[in-house]
Formats: C-alpha cells, structure tokens, sequence
C-alpha cells in the first residue's frame, strides 16, 4: 500500500520557521543581551559542576565551553552535548543565544532543549542506509528532562541575565544602569517594544505549530523503564491489538546489554502517536509475519513511545528525524553501531526489503563476533584441557612419589626392625655371655685330687668333646651347671641346656640341691643336652 499522505507540518518544517522566528527576534536579543549584566563566578562553578556529574565529561575546559556555546543554560546544555551534531560551536552559540529570547518568552515548545535539537539536526535531512556510529549516551535527553521536570517550570516575569539566562539577578525589565545604558534604552526601547508585539501575534501561532508537530514529552520521573515500557505496550496492543514483536521490557541500554551477551543485535522502534503515518505503520507493517521475524529471530527489540523521556531520548540518541522511525543497531565492544534506520515508510514491501538488508548487514557481523567468540572458547576449552592433563599427570607422578616414599619408609621401617632385633639379641647374648663369667668365677674353688666328699663329674659334650672337674658333695647342682657354661665359648656349648645322667636316666633340673642330695656322688657321667 502506498502511503502518500504525510503530516502537515514535519519536524524539518518546524525547524525552518523556528529558525525564521527567532531570527526575526535576533535584534531584540541583542539588545536585552546589552543591557544584561554577567553572572557571578561562584554560580557558573556551581552549574560547571552539576553539568559534569551529569555528562560524566571531566575536561573543565570542554564543559565550560559547551556551556557557553548554550549560554549557561544547564538543562539545553547537557540535552546538546548529549544528542551531539553541533559542529560549528561558534556558529551555533549565536543561534541559541537568540534562540533563548525565543524561548524566555515560550515561543518554542519544549525548551532551548527542543530547539538545540531541531539546529543540530539542520542539514542532516532524513536518512534511509546502512551507517555506523559510536552512540553516546542514550539517555541524555531522558536526564534533561528529568532535570527540568525537577528544576519546575520557570515563572512568568522570572529575572533573567543575559540572553535571558536566570542566574543573573537583572532580568530583562531591569532598569538601566548609568547615562550610557539609558541612553541605549531611549534608543532600542521603540524597536524592543515592537519586536515585543510581534512576539505577541506570532507566539500563538507558532505554538500552535509546535502543537501540531511537537511530541509533548511527558516524564517518566519516579518510573522504572521496565514500567514505563509496560504501559506503552498496554496502550499499543488496546489501540492496534497484540499481533507484534514481543516489545523489550527494560531500558534502551539494557536492551543493547542483553543483544550484547547473546550476540544479537537490537531492533528499535520509537513510536509517535501524533503521527499521521503511525496508525497505518502500526496495524500494517508491524502485525506483517515478516517484519515479526525480522525484529525477534537472532534479536532484541526494543519500542518506546516518543511521549515518554525513554523513548525521546532514544530516538534523540539515534539521531531521529522523521516518525514512524526503527533502527537496527549492533552492540560493538563498549559501543554500539548504528546500522541503518528508516524514516519514510511506503510500502510493507519495501519496509520489508530495507530492514531485512539491515537485518542481514548486522547478522553478517554478528557472524564475525560469533566466530571470534567461537574461536576464544576452543582456545579456552584447549587450555583447560591441557591445564587438566597436566594436572592428571601431575597427579600421577605426585601419587608414584607417594608410593614410592612409601614404600622406602616402609622399607626403612622394616630394616629398623630388624636392626632392633639383631641390637636386643646380641645385648642378651651379652648380658648372658657377662652372666656366664660372672657365675664361672664365683664357682668354689676345686677340691684336691685325694680329697673325701666329693664328686668327679666327667661331661660329655653334644659334639663329642668331654670336660671334667671335681665338686664338693655340699656344692649344688646349680655350680655344675655354673661350670660347663663357662666353657660355652671355647667347647661351643648351647645357650639352653641340661645335664642328663644316663643310666638310670636322670635329668638334674633342680638347681639348688647339693650334689649329695641329688646322689652325684663318687666318679659320675653326665651328658650336656641341647635344648634347642
């Protein structure tokens, strides 16, 4: 379907008769601009520092510039450096400074912010195209708008200084200071009074134009984004029903955040309801199969009302110039790539066939990223696998150390052992060897061969060898004993024996009877028995 019809006055419309009006005022500001005095270094400081907690900007010299190009006009100040595109400041600070005696007297809707946009759009016409651009921070003129919704609404008959700026004490109705600027206010006062009546007859009409082309921007201050998408899309599926992409229920930059991790790129719609293309664009082109695919397979997509600070501010960011406006942006690293939008709508078909071009612009470097991404995960997965076998066998060899200490100290433990063993049995050897020769020689001295009472004992060895002594009959049988270990190291006698006479057989085990008492009397024999 081809749409031919278009709204009656477009923002670039609004923009050249602005930019007529103001100049027409231009000598009026010049002289208010005279007569005013300048603002005091401590106020200047004070909104050097707000702009600078608000723009984030730490270059001093940078933000006093930018505020002066606006006129020390905080909230126009920050909404331009934000949305960008004033390329020549010197040129542009003569526009907003008569701009601003348009603006203290309402003639343009919606602030020196509004009219800071329409100058910086100047030139840049509607485009429909693939394009890149590092997008600054999309929330710049959402900010202004909260900040002026919090400033208030400035009062009517406000003193203001030069250039209508209200730090300064002395307003426009201030009364001359010294016999030079009376005698500059006789002159300009005919002229100022009538460029005041022109402002008088022109100021309802072309607020009447701004009407018809402005958005009337409503604050979302004290609405979560999540909210204020919510109620956008309430609105929207009552009026144009629920066939659509699924809409993006956070903020424009956790939007691009989410398209981010998951390598997609983002969908932008900014919807504006004053639009007389909007109901058509709506109930055609976004309830198409096609244009549903296209805005939710491999993507985010991301729709707010240019009524709301969310959706201006977007819009604002990605440089819109005409309404209904989608864009197709692409998360690049810390910033984001713009790439294509589309402005002027014909056909389904054609709508189609451009954002698909964008569509498939932004998958062909998505493919790039997802490569890349690709390719860090097997370097990653490469090195993880080899971390892990180096671990394994690292592990190993600690486990073979393990066994192998082990085994050594068991080894150790072992030989320790049996060093104990060998140490206590020579020790008791010893101790049995000191034993022996203690006890042989405390053995009673032997009778004299001839002598009565006694006994000669005659011993046979286990390997054949033979000892032989003579006892008293009162020693014991313990001193026999006593005797032949005595001789244990030279006749190889056994650590464990006894004394056996063989016939009749008789084992002496008792110690401590005499020999009389055990009847070894007279000429004996005795075998030593091994024990062992």
């Amino acid at each position: 379907m081809n749409i031919n019809k278009r709204a009656p006055f477009t923002t670039r419309t609004h923009t050249h008769i602005t930019i007529f009006f103001y100049t027409l005022c231009r000598v009026r500001t010049h002289v208010t601009h005279t007569m005013a005095a300048t603002t005091t270094d401590a106020q200047q400081q004070e909104l050097l520092k707000t702009f600078k907690e608000i723009t984030h900007e730490t270059d001093d010299v940078k933000c006093t510039r930018t505020l002066t190009v606006y006129n020390w006009d905080l909230a126009s100040a920050i909404d331009g450096f934000l949305a960008g595109g004033h390329a020549n400041p010197v040129m542009l600070a003569d526009e907003m400074m008569h701009a601003q005696a348009l603006d203290e007297e309402g003639l343009v809707e919606g602030g020196m912010e509004g009219y800071a946009g329409a100058i910086n759009r100047q030139g840049g016409g509607r485009t429909s195209g693939a394009g890149s651009a590092a997008l600054g921070n999309p929330w710049g003129t959402a900010r202004v708008q909260g900040l002026r919704n919090r400033m208030g609404a400035r009062p009517t008959g406000q003193a203001r200084g030069a250039n209508g700026d209200p730090r300064n004490g002395r307003g426009r109705g201030a009364e001359p200071q010294g016999w030079v600027s009376w005698a500059i206010s006789l002159i300009f006062s005919p002229i100022q009074t009538f460029l005041s009546a022109v402002d008088y007859i022109l100021g309802p009409v072309l607020r009447a134009i701004t009407a018809v082309s402005g958005s009337f921007v409503q604050s979302d201050f004290g609405k979560s984004e999540e909210t204020v998408i919510r109620e956008f899309e309430t609105e929207y599926d009552q009026k144009y029903g629920t066939r659509h992409a699924s809409f993006f229920h956070g903020s424009f930059s956790q939007a691009v955040s989410l398209a981010k991790e998951r390598l997609q790129y983002v969908v932008v719609y900014v919807h504006s309801p004053r639009h007389l293309d909007t109901d058509i664009f709506c109930r055609e082109f976004m309830s198409n199969q096609t244009v549903m695919d296209l805005c939710q397979q491999d993507s985010v997509f991301f729709a707010a009302s240019a009524s709301s600070t969310l959706g201006w501010g977007t819009a604002n960011a990605l440089q819109a110039t005409g309404y209904p406006f989608v864009a197709v942006v692409l998360p690049i690293g810390s910033k984001i790539k713009l790439v294509g939008k589309i402005e002027d709508i014909s056909t389904v078909s054609n709508f189609t066939e451009q954002l698909k071009g964008f569509t498939e612009m932004a998958n062909a470097e998505l493919m790039l990223q997802r490569n890349e991404r690709l390719e860090r995960l097997n370097t990653r997965n490469l090195l993880r696998e080899q971390e892990q076998a180096f671990q394994e066998s690292l592990r190993a060899d600690q486990e073979k150390a393990e066994q192998k200490r082990t085994a050594e100290e068991k080894e150790r433990e072992e030989e320790e052992r049996k060093q104990r063993e060998i140490d206590e049995e020579e020790r008791v050897a010893q101790e049995l060897e000191d034993l022996r020769e203690k006890n042989f020689k405390a053995l009673p001295a032997e009778p004299e061969t001839g002598q009565t009472e006694t006994a000669n004992i005659v011993f046979r060895l286990p390997l054949g060898g033979r000892l032989q002594r003579r006892f008293n009959l009162d020693d014991s049988v313990k001193h026999v004993y006593d005797f032949v270990a005595g001789h244990h190291l030279d006749h190889d006698i056994p650590d464990d024996f006894s004394l056996v006479c063989s016939f009749p057989r008789t084992e002496y085990t008792d110690h401590s009877l005499t020999l009389r008492a055990a009847k070894l009397t007279g000429s004996v024999a005795l075998m030593v028995q091994d024990l062992d």
